[in-house]
């Protein structure tokens, strides 16, 4: 499915970690925390955590085009559908050394 965090965000300071897992995610709010792992797209997840691929076609994973931002200690984002990417107009920051994007298509982040 798609997860929707609306325009009066998610604050996760806190917790320790959050971890989105879905299709695809519209972030027209902030999503803050300490740790932020997001994966989209068509996956099967184990009870460990194991993310295994079904390569599913989607144009978007992420869409911050509403100006959604996140703000975390570290930031990890992937997006295993072919062709799908992130469009973010918000900022993404992460204010420890760690922020990692990965998409199979294009990564767009304006700030």
């Amino acid at each position: 499915g798609r997860v929707i965090i609306g325009a009066n965000g998610f604050d996760a300071t806190n917790t320790d970690y959050v971890n989105v897992i879905a299709k695809a995610m519209e972030l027209q709010g902030n999503l803050v925390g300490s740790k932020v792992d997001v994966t989209l797209g068509e996956n099967a997840v184990d009870s460990n955590g194991t993310v295994t691929s079904k390569n599913g076609i989607n144009s978007v994973a992420i869409d911050a085009s509403n100006l959604g931002s996140m703000y975390a200690g570290q930031i990890k984002i992937v997006s295993t559908d072919k062709g799908a990417g992130v469009n973010s107009n918000g900022l993404i920051y992460s204010r420890d050394t760690k922020l990692e994007i990965t998409a199979d298509g294009k990564i767009n982040v304006a700030k």
